[in-house]
């Protein structure tokens, strides 16, 4: 099977990756790709990594990123002409300058994948799928965050998630299937920064916006704890914000850090603390879940509504429901290293025997086979299947109507 994923990085990510790596765009793509990617920004959803372990053939690329993109181009000596985009507007229209666009269909042309993945179906939804002259047998997508109202999901076959009210809105959006499927960490990673020493008391590490209050305000009151008597810890709060920075916050806040950076930090924090977006609803387990438990950090989670089940709060992880609970996990954990440890251990653990990219990649891989068989390639089910003896016949479920 060819897979090919397309990834778009945070903006300020890629400026600060540049800084870290002056001159890269002297480099050849391969060489580009290879430092993007072992620096594992958003690493738990490398699918195509956790694809070619499984022994698929398969391409990544980062669409939005000028110097591994264009680096392509001089190596495959591709004249390309920005396409004609009929429907200009929206967030799809934005995301990528014209050049960059053309580069991409170039690329998706050249490999001509069996199976394209979106990371980002938001910026690229099925208008970008138009542009594409050739059809993939499958195109899927992952969202686990809001959807704009006008987001055209009508190309799409399989929605992918951990969040369920992004699965119920990609039908809305006209995705012909919808399934649960969680991120998966690389195990590289934690061999990465098993190094890096406890060193912080505190660490919080994400965004901060609109979408975020409850995270914002959860921040502010144990800034303000810290002030009390028997509050006598460190907090360090490496935010990304939109808009005006609250006082609490901005006390402890640092700069937002990327990657190896972002994992070295975690790794540094005798609490990693997680606190999910409202968006999140019942639905527990974002990205940061995987991150901490998986690189050997003491996770303190909300709980929210409803454990999300994936880790056993007091065992593999810590959960709070409140300030108050907040706070007395905090001055508990930092009093109890032994106790904190245990469960950072037994977390990791947990991750990484039923969290890894590549477990995730086999439950991906037969979703993937359900979906073909499901939309007839029959044939060409068949004839993959003789290299994967596991899937010579299809699983009994079929993916949801």
């Amino acid at each position: 099977m060819k897979f090919f994923q397309i990834a778009l990085f945070y903006d300020k990510y890629l400026q600060d990756f540049d800084r870290r790596h002056p001159g890269r765009g002297q480099r050849s793509f391969e060489h580009q790709q290879k430092l993007l990617f072992s620096d594992g920004f958003s690493a738990c959803h490398y699918f195509a990594e956790g694809m070619a372990g499984l022994g698929h053939e398969t391409m990544m690329v980062v669409a939005n990123d000028r110097s591994s993109q264009e680096a392509w181009q001089r190596e495959n000596r591709v004249e390309v002409a920005p396409p004609v985009i009929s429907e200009p507007t929206g967030a799809w229209g934005q995301a990528l300058p014209p050049n960059l666009l053309a580069i991409l269909l170039a690329q998706t042309r050249q490999f001509e994948p069996d199976v394209l993945y979106l990371q980002d179906p938001i910026s690229l939804d099925s208008r970008f799928l138009s542009l594409l002259q050739k059809k993939p047998r499958l195109v899927v997508a992952w969202r686990a965050s809001e959807i704009p109202r006008k987001t055209d999901w009508t190309e799409i076959d399989l929605l992918v998630s951990n969040h369920e009210p992004s699965l119920r809105a990609g039908k809305a959006r006209g995705a012909r299937w919808q399934e649960l499927l969680h991120p998966g960490f690389p195990q590289r990673l934690a061999r990465a920064v098993e190094h890096v020493p406890e060193s912080r008391d505190v660490v919080f590490s994400g965004q901060l916006s609109p979408l975020h209050r409850r995270r914002t305000e959860l921040l502010t009151g144990l800034a303000m704890d810290q002030l009390r008597p028997g509050g006598e810890f460190e907090l360090h709060y490496a935010v990304n914000t939109e808009g005006k920075t609250p006082a609490g916050v901005a006390m402890h806040a640092k700069e937002p850090v990327y990657g190896m950076e972002m994992y070295e930090l975690l790794r540094s924090a005798k609490i990693c603390l997680n606190i999910h977006a409202e968006l999140a609803e019942k639905t527990g387990g974002n990205m940061r879940v995987f991150e901490a438990t998986g690189i050997g950090s003491f996770l303190l989670t909300d709980l929210g509504r409803q454990d999300h089940g994936l880790f056993q709060s007091g065992r593999e992880i810590e959960t709070f429901r409140n300030q108050e609970e907040l706070r007395e996990k905090v001055l508990h954990y930092l009093q109890n290293p032994e106790e904190r440890n245990r469960i950072a251990k037994a977390g990791q653990q947990k991750c990484l025997r039923e969290f890894s990219l590549i477990q995730t990649a086999e439950k991906f891989e037969e979703l993937i086979f359900r979906c073909l068989e499901e939309k007839g390639k029959n044939r060409s089910f068949r004839r993959w299947a003789r290299f994967w003896p596991g899937l010579s016949s299809v699983p009994g479920q079929k993916p949801r109507p």
